[in-house]
Order: structure tokens, then sequence, then C-alpha cells
């Protein structure tokens, strides 16, 4: 896109923006995904972000129709998205907004200003902090207030989550777990592909 300038004052508005642009998708970049696969591509715009799903970097063995490749996406949309609104910048987001290109996943446009509340502040903040946790969590359970904040969090993205909370349907989901670990580690094509994208610490 080739763009005009009237005056220096438009041109120094519109590499401001663009910069903010850049600095939240690089805060896009650092969302989790399956096998840390990042399979994801971002186009800069005159006002806005454009998210691609990069297919080259899909897992046919373990995701063979792109699911997870598309939820990773997602979280990618959202990172976006909240990194824009922290930025001080308005979105209004298209999901799939052209038929023609499938790749293309989400179009964010910038709608004007925006003031970050606390939530998405301390959201922000908690991003570059993110981990996997491959411990045992704690024992105690959690408030029922925070099952309503999960599930009104949920409902606000179009979403839903489940709760487990009974012991016998625990120990159900880890036997289904177990049993996928199992069936998943004696294929020697889902080793392969898992060995493509994992590496230990330290390792070459």
């Amino acid at each position: 896109m080739t763009l005009t300038f009237n005056d220096t004052a438009m041109q120094t508005q519109d590499a401001t923006l663009h910069n903010r642009l850049y600095r939240a998708i690089e805060s896009a970049a650092s969302a989790p995904s399956g096998h840390n696969t990042q399979p994801w591509k971002f186009r800069l715009l005159h006002d806005g972000v454009e998210l691609y799903a990069d297919r080259s970097h899909a897992l046919p063995v373990v995701d063979p129709q792109d699911r997870e490749l598309t939820i990773s996406c997602g979280v990618a949309l959202f990172y976006l998205q909240l990194a824009m609104h922290c930025g001080g910048l308005a979105t209004l987001v298209r999901v799939l907004p052209d038929f023609e290109r499938p790749d293309l996943l989400a179009r964010v446009l910038v709608s004007g200003p925006h003031r970050a509340d606390e939530d998405e502040l301390k959201l922000f903040a908690a991003m570059p902090m993110r981990s996997t946790n491959r411990q045992p969590f704690e024992p105690r359970p959690i408030h029922s207030s925070m099952h309503d904040s999960w599930y009104l969090d949920a409902k606000s993205q179009r979403c839903w989550i489940q709760l487990i909370d009974d012991v016998d349907k625990k120990h159900e989901v880890a036997d289904l777990v177990s049993e996928g670990d199992r069936l998943q580690g004696s294929d020697r094509a889902f080793r392969r592909e898992l060995a493509r994208w994992i590496r230990p610490n330290h390792s070459s």
C-alpha cells in the first residue's frame, strides 16, 4: 500500500501508530502454541493488523485438521488485541473476513483511543511471565467466586469452560490423558513430529 501524506504532522502520527502496532505484534508473537510451533503470520496495515495461519508450522500427525493450530492463532489474536488496548488503541476485530483467503483468520482494526482498565493491565503485565507448569498443583480448592469470574471471562470471548470438581470425574479425565499419552508415545510418526519441534534445555 502506498501512502501519501499532506503534511509532516500526519506523517508523524502515522509513524507513531505504526510503531505501536509493531510493538503489539511483538507481544502477540509471544503467545503459547502447540509444541511451541507459533503457527501464525502478521501483516501490518495502515490502520491495523491481519493475522494469518502459517500452515508450514502445522502438526499433521497430532493435529491433522489444524484445530489446535487455529486455537493457537486464537490465543495470538487475544494477545494482539490486549497489547493494542494497553497501547491506547481501541480495536474492531473481524474474524475470517475474506472467504477467498481461508488462511486470513482475523483482521484487527484501530477504531479509536482506548484506556486500558486494571484487569487488562494486569493481564498484559503477566504475558511475558507465562510459563508451562509441569509440577503438581496445590490440593486446596479454588473459591467458587473464581469459578464465576472464569465463566464470565470465557463467555466474553464467546468460549466455554468446563470445571470438574468431582474426584471420580477427575480420575476419569486423568485416565483418558494417560491413555492418550500411551497411544501417542507408541506412534513413531508422533515421536518424530514432537522431536522436530521440542528441544530440551541446553540441547543443540
